[in-house]
């Protein structure tokens, strides 16, 4: 009964960690205005794979969160974000 007990909470620990979210952090040029974080973070949240988009217009920075389990590749929201109308100086993902 105790092997089975572990046996079920190693494979759920397992589960977790492969579901894990991915955050890319963007660095843009270019927004000046709260329609300029509008129009990004419409453009961005329309990938069913990212589930949450915070555009700081001050830092001038976009965090892209997934959903877990997915990815969203980071030259595809850089050039989302380029075709948009905006420079991206850089982008990190975690």
């Amino acid at each position: 009964m105790k092997t089975t007990i572990l046996l079920f909470f190693i494979s759920s620990m397992v589960q977790a960690a492969e579901l894990k979210t991915e955050k890319t952090t963007i660095t843009v040029k270019g927004m000046v205005c709260s329609f300029c974080a509008q129009g990004i973070e419409k453009k961005l949240k329309a990938f069913k794979e990212i589930q949450k988009v915070n555009v700081d217009l001050d830092a001038k920075k976009v965090i892209v969160e997934s959903v877990p389990g997915k990815k969203v590749p980071s030259d595809l929201l850089q050039k989302t974000i380029k075709d948009a109308g905006y420079d991206v100086v850089e982008a990190k993902t975690e």
